[in-house]
């Protein structure tokens, strides 16, 4: 098995799979005579790592199925959704997507594609994030309907007609047998990583997305994937 993170099979599963929905799901513009941009966002917690980004790029691009892409990439090891949603926009969502004073870095490259004369649209979305949110008693209520929200206010904000096509990595534990203690397992039960992985398992399920598991693959400590995660942070 490769466990270089940059050459895992579900990268490249996450990869073909947002780009059969890319396919299906992007309305045609009316607007022909400007040159099209294709933003795809790529991020999450301390597994979304450069190279993980860097082999969803070259994935994407192989396809020709993109115009102009441009990589938006971000990850915040150790954080929670709620450090990019809760009840209101917080500060992760603000340094990666957008906020009042336009710094966000979706929208630094939604608007670069507009000073230079293209018209951009926000082609998918990567998640690799919710080892942290093990630790949320009131995950059941909180996740799935945080991580829609950050959905809708991207297509609302950037005004994407079709809903935005995206794919998550469903996280998971080391299965050695030691991380069976919760003690070992930085306070998490193997029944809350479960609860975690339903979730992520249930988004793949919505029309516009997909989850590719990751369980089958190395890790090099209790949640982060050998060759290139950074255990930092957590």
């Amino acid at each position: 098995m490769n466990s270089a993170v940059n050459n895992i099979p579900f990268l490249k599963s996450m990869s073909r799979v947002l780009l059969g929905f890319f396919l299906i799901s992007i309305v045609p513009l009316q607007a022909k005579e400007k040159e099209l941009v294709d933003i795809v966002f790529v991020g999450g917690q301390s597994n979304a790592v450069s190279a993980w980004a860097n082999g969803i790029k070259k994935e994407l691009q192989s396809s020709k199925a993109f115009s102009n892409l441009v990589i938006v990439h971000k990850y915040h090891p150790g954080h929670w959704l709620q450090s990019w949603y809760s009840e209101k926009t917080n500060k992760d969502f603000d340094e990666d997507f957008y906020n009042k004073d336009g710094s966000g870095a979706l929208e630094k490259a939604w608007k670069n594609a507009i000073a230079n004369g293209k018209t951009p649209r926000l082609a998918g979305f990567f998640w690799f994030q919710g080892e942290g949110d093990t630790g949320d008693p009131n995950i059941d209520k909180n996740y799935e309907r945080r991580f829609n929200k950050i959905l809708s206010l991207l297509q609302s904000h950037f005004k994407q007609t079709a809903p935005i096509p995206f794919a998550v990595a469903i996280i998971d534990a080391n299965q050695d047998p030691r991380y069976n203690d919760p003690k070992v397992l930085v306070g998490r039960t193997r029944a809350k990583v479960e609860k975690m992985r339903d979730i992520h398992k249930k988004l793949g399920k919505q029309t516009n997305g997909v989850a590719v598991d990751t369980r089958e693959f190395s890790r090099s400590d209790a949640w982060h994937l050998k060759g290139g995660a950074s255990v930092s942070g957590f």
